[in-house]
């Protein structure tokens, strides 16, 4: 009996053996997953100068360079958000030839890595010639995805997430796209004022005697501008509703190469949503407002954040000029100096000055 149960037992042990060194040998025969910890993608990342970016036939954007910058060229060519872009393709450049975690062809269709069925499809191409195709797919665990090279079989664990190769144009864009540098700047007019620059600085044009130039407001219209941020784009489309004939406030730009630059603002009014039953008491909600800016530069209408069209509507010619220091006159100055001299003196001294008068 014992015997008999010895036998079992090596018969066991044997299998196991076995089991464990054909899993071995799978893991060895994987092609293309030697750990040399080398780049997985032979790019030349300077040279790429298109990217697609797919998840499905309806969700897709595409990203290309002209002349030096990033742009959507299928949504007018709006300028894309470079940062992001470069966080991107970092992360392109740091997927490292690791040990495969599998090869097959159920695999890829498990971990959703093929070319029909995948989370991403990201191709980088270069002067119409795709250099290399990623499929990302699913994430065995936080910003972890599945990746496989197009045209090879390995399938790797990468530090990469979805979430960084959005699909949808609006999360690529540049939302500082309207923003204005003062130093490029000679002449800056709003509603009711007139800005000109020379190397002296900023002055506010037809001012009296009695004002000068508000430093503090120019600076703070300047920061304005440089930090012009959108939240959306609107669409092309004149709407009568943003009332764009009469813009409640206009500001014109002129450089220094004599090109000019206007942007005007309006509102769009919309009744609010209809909180239910209303009682007779009950007191009528405000319209909802939309704050739009339209450059003379793009065909576009962009939302713009009610705090930022506030601070730009709020600079006006009486913010932008500051009372001059009043002068002091000779006789003024005398009765100073005498009402000085006066507190100053000793007891003593006010004393004898007012028995010898």
């Amino acid at each position: 009996m014992t015997k008999r149960l010895i036998t079992w037992l090596s018969v066991i042990l044997v299998c196991q053996v076995a089991v464990a060194f054909g899993l071995t040998l799978e893991q060895w025969d994987h092609s293309d997953s030697g750990a040399t910890n080398g780049p997985l993608l032979a790019v030349d990342f300077p040279a790429v100068d298109k990217i697609l970016i797919n998840q499905d036939k309806d969700h897709q954007v595409v990203l290309a360079r002209k002349n030096g910058h990033w742009v959507m060229p299928n949504d007018d060519n709006l300028p894309v958000n470079e940062d992001k872009l470069k966080t991107l393709i970092g992360k392109l450049k740091g997927l490292r030839h690791s040990w495969a975690v599998a090869d097959t062809a159920g695999s890829a269709k498990r971990f959703k890595v093929t070319e029909s069925d995948h989370q991403r499809k990201i191709v980088l191409s270069h002067n119409g010639t795709d250099l290399a195709t990623v499929y990302l797919g699913t994430s065995p665990g936080f910003r972890r995805t599945h990746v496989r090279i197009g045209g090879k079989p390995a399938i790797y664990e990468e530090a990469i997430a979805t979430y960084q190769a959005p699909t949808a144009s609006a999360q690529w864009l540049d939302k500082q796209l309207l923003k204005v540098s003062g130093k490029d700047l000679k002449v800056i007019k709003g509603n009711d004022y007139t800005l000109d620059h020379d190397k002296q600085g900023w002055t506010l044009a037809q001012l009296d005697a009695k004002h000068d130039t508000n430093s503090a407001q120019v600076s703070a219209l300047l920061d304005d501008l440089k930090s012009l941020r959108i939240e959306s784009v609107l669409g092309k489309e004149d709407k009568p509703a943003y009332h764009m004939d009469k813009p409640t406030l206009t500001l014109a730009f002129t450089q220094d190469d004599g090109k000019t630059l206007t942007y005007r603002f309006g509102i769009e009014e919309t009744p609010a949503p209809n909180p239910g039953k209303a009682t007779k008491d009950a007191k009528k909600a405000p319209p909802l407002k939309t704050y739009i800016v339209k450059s003379s530069a793009r065909p576009e209408y962009f939302k713009l954040a009610q705090w930022q069209y506030q601070r730009l509507l709020d600079i006006n010619r009486g913010a932008l000029s500051v009372p001059k220091p009043a002068k002091k006159t000779a006789a003024t100055s005398d009765k100073s100096t005498k009402s000085t001299s006066t507190a100053a003196a000793t007891p003593v001294e006010k004393a004898a000055e007012k028995k010898s008068s």
